[in-house]
């Protein structure tokens, strides 16, 4: 198996060094302060069965990323020999700060023969972006994109238009929308806040306060969210798109184990209240 961690540092590099994949094992830094394009971090190819891994972690006690670009976290693709190759942030400090530019973009990966798991995670506690922060699903089982911290969320968006919406175009099947919080995938997609009492996540609305909570799990400044709900690709559903707070972490277990864990024990499942394709005004 293979992976790759791409640092996109200037928007000036030539063709050999975007070329160049910096090792995850040489990053030693805790800050990528002043980006001045695009960073972009992705999962390579696995497929020679439950232990081939090509995934990307960055583990740390703290982090600020302030990319001037756009920030962009992708899992890879599991092969038909099954694998695991997941694009995961984990920092200790519930306190980590992101500010964007331009798009925060989670992506999920894809996997083909129902054995491995690509998902991305993120979890930082605040997120500025210049426009948008979406979140979109892979395809096949384990490809979900996720935002979560193990304490509160805030989110603020559309900062370089003053925290008026434009409009967004992405690739299809999402094309344009609203720059906001754009929430694309299949079953599941949502905001969800952990319930400790019941030890499991429950569906949340942005912005609204929880029964015997003093703040907000999830904030949203700066514009309103989007869902958009992908269809099948090649026989394969699409993996949620989620934003989760209060989410615990327990250092002595394996972080993509846990997430997977809590995502599938929690049988999480859409909100039959929210519409597709549309936008809401939750984070106004």
């Amino acid at each position: 198996a293979t992976g790759t961690l791409n640092i996109f540092t200037s928007t000036n590099l030539n063709a050999a060094q975007l070329a160049a994949p910096v090792a995850a094992a040489n990053l030693g830094f805790s800050n990528y302060n002043a980006v001045q394009g695009d960073m972009v971090v992705r999962g390579g190819t696995a497929s020679g069965g439950s232990t081939s891994k090509a995934g990307v972690l960055i583990q740390t006690n703290s982090l600020k990323f302030d990319v001037k670009g756009n920030l962009i976290f992708k899992a890879g693709t599991v092969g038909t020999g099954g694998g695991i190759s997941d694009a995961l942030v984990s920092i200790a400090s519930p306190s980590a700060e992101v500010d964007v530019g331009g798009t925060l973009v989670v992506v999920g990966g894809n996997v083909n023969n129902g054995l491995g798991s690509a998902f991305s995670n993120f979890d930082p506690l605040s997120v500025k972006t210049g426009q948008s922060l979406a979140l979109i699903g892979g395809y096949g089982p384990n490809t979900f994109a996720l935002l979560s911290n193990s304490a509160q969320l805030n989110i603020t968006v559309n900062t370089a238009s003053l925290g008026v919406p434009q409009a967004q175009t992405f690739a299809a099947p999402i094309g344009t929308v609203q720059s906001g919080l754009i929430l694309a995938g299949g079953s599941g997609t949502g905001a969800y806040n952990y319930n400790t009492a019941l030890g499991r996540l429950e569906s949340y609305t942005i912005n609204t306060l929880p029964p015997g909570a003093a703040i907000p799990p999830i904030t949203l400044t700066g514009g309103g969210t989007t869902f958009v709900a992908l269809p099948l690709q090649g026989g394969l559903g699409a993996g949620a798109a989620t934003v989760q707070s209060n989410v615990p972490v327990n250092p002595a277990v394996d972080l993509g184990q846990q997430i997977r864990a809590t995502n599938e024990e929690t049988k999480i499942s859409s909100d039959p209240n929210k519409e597709k394709n549309k936008s809401t005004d939750d984070g106004c």
